[in-house]
C-alpha cells in the first residue's frame, strides 16, 4: 500500500500611556510567564501550503524506523469545541517545530480523515473540531522532523480509530460506482463533473486489496477485497482531479469541480 495549523493569535495591545510606565525588565518577565501558543503545534492543510509543505507524498519521501517500534494507541474524545484525537506514543518523540533535521524517534505526526490529510500536529491532542453524521475513520501517521513518513517494514507507522457520529447523513451529490475484477475496470464514464462543495462518494468493489486516490485532495483510501466500503469526500477544491487506482496504476475516471 501506497503510504500515506491554524490558529488564530489574540494579542491585547495595553495603551501607549500605560506602557510607558512599566519598565522594560518587568514586559519581558511577563512575556516569560504568559507564552503566546504556537501556531505550528497543529497545522491545517492551508497553514501547510503556506509554509511550503504540500504533503503530496511519493515512496522517496519516508525511511523505515530505527530501533524498537513504538507503541502507538488512537482515542477519539468529545469536547465542547468539537472531536479530539489523542495518541498514546510510547517509544517516540514530538519535535519542536522549528527543527527540521532528522533524528531517529522524533518528530510530528500526519492526522488524516476519511483518508484526507487533514493536518499535521506537534503534541499528542489533536482538535478534530466537528464532524458530520456518520462513520469517520481516523488515521494518525508518524513523520520525522524533516517530513518524511515513518515506515515499518515499508508500511506506514500508525495508529486508527473509528467515530461514529450520530445524525442524518447527507445524500451525496454525485455517486460513482467502479468494479474492478481480473484487471478490467467497470464504470458508467470516465469523465464526471461537480460544483464545488458538492459531496462525492466513490464506491469501488475489487477482487484484490486496492487504493483510490484522488489527486490534487490527496485522498487516499484503502479498498478491501470483496468489500465495498464508500468514499465520501466534499469537493471544496476547484480543477480538474484525477482518481486512479493507487497499487495498480490504473486512472479510473477524471472528476472536475467547478
Amino acid at each position: 500500500m501506497t503510504w500515506h495549523r491554524k490558529l488564530h493569535l489574540a494579542r491585547r495591545a495595553a495603551p501607549p500611556a500605560i506602557l510607558a510606565l512599566v519598565p522594560a525588565l518587568l514586559l519581558a518577565g511577563c512575556a516569560e510567564e504568559s507564552p503566546m501558543p504556537d501556531p505550528r503545534i497543529t497545522m491545517t492543510m492551508d497553514g501547510m501550503v503556506e509554509e511550503g509543505h504540500d504533503h503530496e507524498h511519493n515512496e522517496g519521501d519516508a525511511r523505515e524506523w530505527q530501533g524498537t517500534p513504538p507503541v502507538l494507541e488512537l482515542r477519539i474524545e468529545e469536547g465542547p469545541g468539537g472531536y479530539v484525537a489523542v495518541l498514546e506514543a510510547d517509544g517516540f518523540e514530538f519535535a519542536i517545530p522549528e527543527n527540521e533535521e532528522h533524528v531517529p524517534g522524533i518528530g510530528h505526526t500526519h492526522v488524516f480523515i476519511d483518508g484526507r490529510l487533514d493536518r499535521m500536529a506537534y503534541q499528542a491532542e489533536v482538535p478534530l473540531g466537528d464532524l458530520e453524521p456518520g462513520s469517520h475513520h481516523i488515521e494518525v501517521t508518524l513523520a520525522a522532523a524533516d517530513h518524511a513518513d515513518y515506515l515499518l517494514d515499508g508500511e506506514p507507522l500508525s495508529a486508527i480509530a473509528m467515530v461514529e457520529v450520530a445524525g442524518e447523513v447527507a445524500t451525496p451529490d454525485l455517486s460513482i460506482t467502479v468494479g474492478y475484477a481480473a484487471g478490467d475496470i467497470d464504470i458508467a464514464d470516465d469523465r464526471f463533473e461537480v460544483a464545488r462543495h458538492d459531496i462525492v462518494e466513490i464506491t469501488v468493489t475489487s477482487d484484490v486489496a486496492e487504493e483510490v486516490h484522488v489527486h490534487g485532495y490527496n485522498i487516499r483510501h484503502e479498498v478491501v477485497a470483496g468489500n465495498n466500503d464508500p468514499l465520501r469526500f466534499t469537493a471544496d477544491i476547484p480543477g480538474v482531479f484525477e482518481v486512479e487506482l493507487e497499487d495498480s496504476g490504473l486512472p479510473l475516471f477524471e472528476l472536475t469541480v467547478k
